[in-house]
């Protein structure tokens, strides 16, 4: 191969990895609207992997916080 057929497949390697992570990125956007609209809290941690540049992305589902109930509270008009 010339030099620039291989920085041509290098630049065309690149950006199709560019490509996928910006799809991947939009995909996973388009996940935490769809919950958020459903009232769902997502939080998203990025944990690095042991021993590679390599990370990884964990979503945790954070409980609803509904406070507390009129009927749990207690009033000075409760009989």
């Amino acid at each position: 191969m010339t030099k620039e057929i291989l920085e041509s497949h290098v630049r065309g390697t690149m950006q199709a990895a560019i490509d996928n992570v910006m799809e991947s990125a939009a995909a996973l956007t388009d996940a935490l609207n769809a919950v958020a609209d459903l009232g769902v809290r997502v939080e998203l941690e990025i944990v690095p992997l042991a021993c590679t540049s390599h990370r990884k992305v964990v979503a945790h589902v954070a409980p609803v916080d509904e406070g507390r109930r009129p009927e749990d509270l207690n009033s000075a008009n409760d009989g």
